[in-house]
């Protein structure tokens, strides 16, 4: 088995840092076990010396920064492509900004990557050969799993989420109307009886109105998201 072999867990002759290109169109890295998420795709991939290589599958990458010397919370790369015949890390930043509106600050020493007139998320210091490659470590799988981490791409778990909490609100509501369809011939007491137990949902009590707001708030949980 070669070291460029795509089954192989660690590509021995690659790089393990993360390099800031301008000129990538994509997340990319040879290694394979940096995403737990892994999907099979394959797309062309032109490389700087015009040759054609292609992906192998794609996934998010988890990244551990440090800003100026301080450790900072676990972010999350997505859509990362596996290409197993490359040789380094690139971390595309038109896709950053371009797709996810984040701010790349250069100067002579640094680029540092913003969301708005937030702090720094995370860097890349520039060395003397005029590369910058990040500063902090790509995590393994089994070194994240249990941690928070910020979601640098899609808010497609939140929106599922919701979608669920919809569905259920939408199933409530006709169980009510079911509940509280009009009858043809009631008594008096049918017609009392009616008014006390079927009031609207729209005067719900406000504890009601607590339960189902903690309700959304368990199901949904408090992820902390920065799209990219």
């Amino acid at each position: 088995m070669q070291a460029s072999d795509p089954f192989l867990p660690l590509q021995l002759d690659a790089d393990f840092r993360l390099n800031t290109d301008t000129g990538a169109t994509s997340h990319m890295t040879p290694h394979r076990h940096w995403l737990p998420n892994y999907k099979p795709l394959r797309v062309p991939v032109k490389l700087a010396n015009g040759s054609l290589v292609y992906s192998e599958g794609v996934g998010s990458l988890v990244f551990r920064p440090v800003v100026d010397g301080v450790q900072k919370r676990s972010i999350e790369f997505t859509r990362v492509l596996h290409v197993p015949l490359l040789r380094s890390n690139l971390l595309s930043i038109l896709y950053l900004a371009r797709v996810h509106h984040w701010h790349c600050h250069i100067d002579s020493t640094a680029l540092r990557f913003k969301k708005g007139s937030s702090d720094t998320h995370f860097m890349a210091t520039i060395d003397e050969n005029n590369a910058a490659f990040l500063d902090g470590h790509v995590e393994e799988a089994t070194e994240h799993s249990a941690q928070l981490s910020i979601r640098l791409g899609s808010k497609q778990r939140r929106r599922d989420t919701v979608a669920k909490c919809n569905v259920a609100v939408r199933q409530r509501a006709r169980q009510c109307t079911v509940y509280c369809r009009p009858m043809s011939k009631t008594s008096q007491l049918d017609r009392r009886y009616r008014k006390h137990t079927c009031r609207p949902m729209s005067k719900a009590s406000k504890v009601e109105a607590l339960v189902y707001k903690r309700f959304i708030s368990n199901v949904t949980g408090d992820f902390p998201t920065s799209q990219l």
